[in-house]
């Protein structure tokens, strides 16, 4: 992933004769650069002729995403999901609602404000909207 600077990889896993499955792993940029310097410190014996010196191995990151749980059973997942499921109309009408103000905002334009809200650009360019306090 580091040569090809992907943000993810898919293994693919055989279990046996019978069973497979591709999972996906995420980058993980400190990990990466702990092997580079190993590789590194190892080329450089290559190189030299010196015998390497045993390092500590990195650790592996910790796997993310691999197990399936059901939460039926959980009352706190239960009244998140009821909020979530409810409010689905109402968090598309707000992206809209965003990409429209947005839109409406000249590239000139650093900050545009009115009926209780306010755009602002930030040096990269940026749109954030934010409601505007009393």
């Amino acid at each position: 992933m580091a040569v090809a600077r992907s943000d993810v990889a898919l293994l693919s896993v055989i279990f046996g004769n019978h069973k497979w499955e591709v999972f996906e792993v995420a980058s993980d940029w400190l990990y990466q650069e702990e092997l580079l310097i190993a590789e590194s410190r190892f080329w450089d014996c290559v190189r030299t002729g010196q015998m390497p010196v045993a390092a500590p191995v990195p650790a592996p990151p910790a796997p993310v995403g691999v197990r399936e749980v059901c939460l039926e059973g959980n009352n706190a997942w239960a009244a998140a999901a009821g909020d979530w499921l409810a409010c689905q109309d109402a968090a598309r009408r707000h992206k809209a609602a965003a990409a429209t103000l947005k839109g409406l905002v000249d590239p000139d334009v650093a900050r545009a404000f009115g009926h209780g809200i306010e755009a602002r650009r930030s040096k990269a360019g940026a749109l954030s909207i934010k409601e505007l306090q009393a």
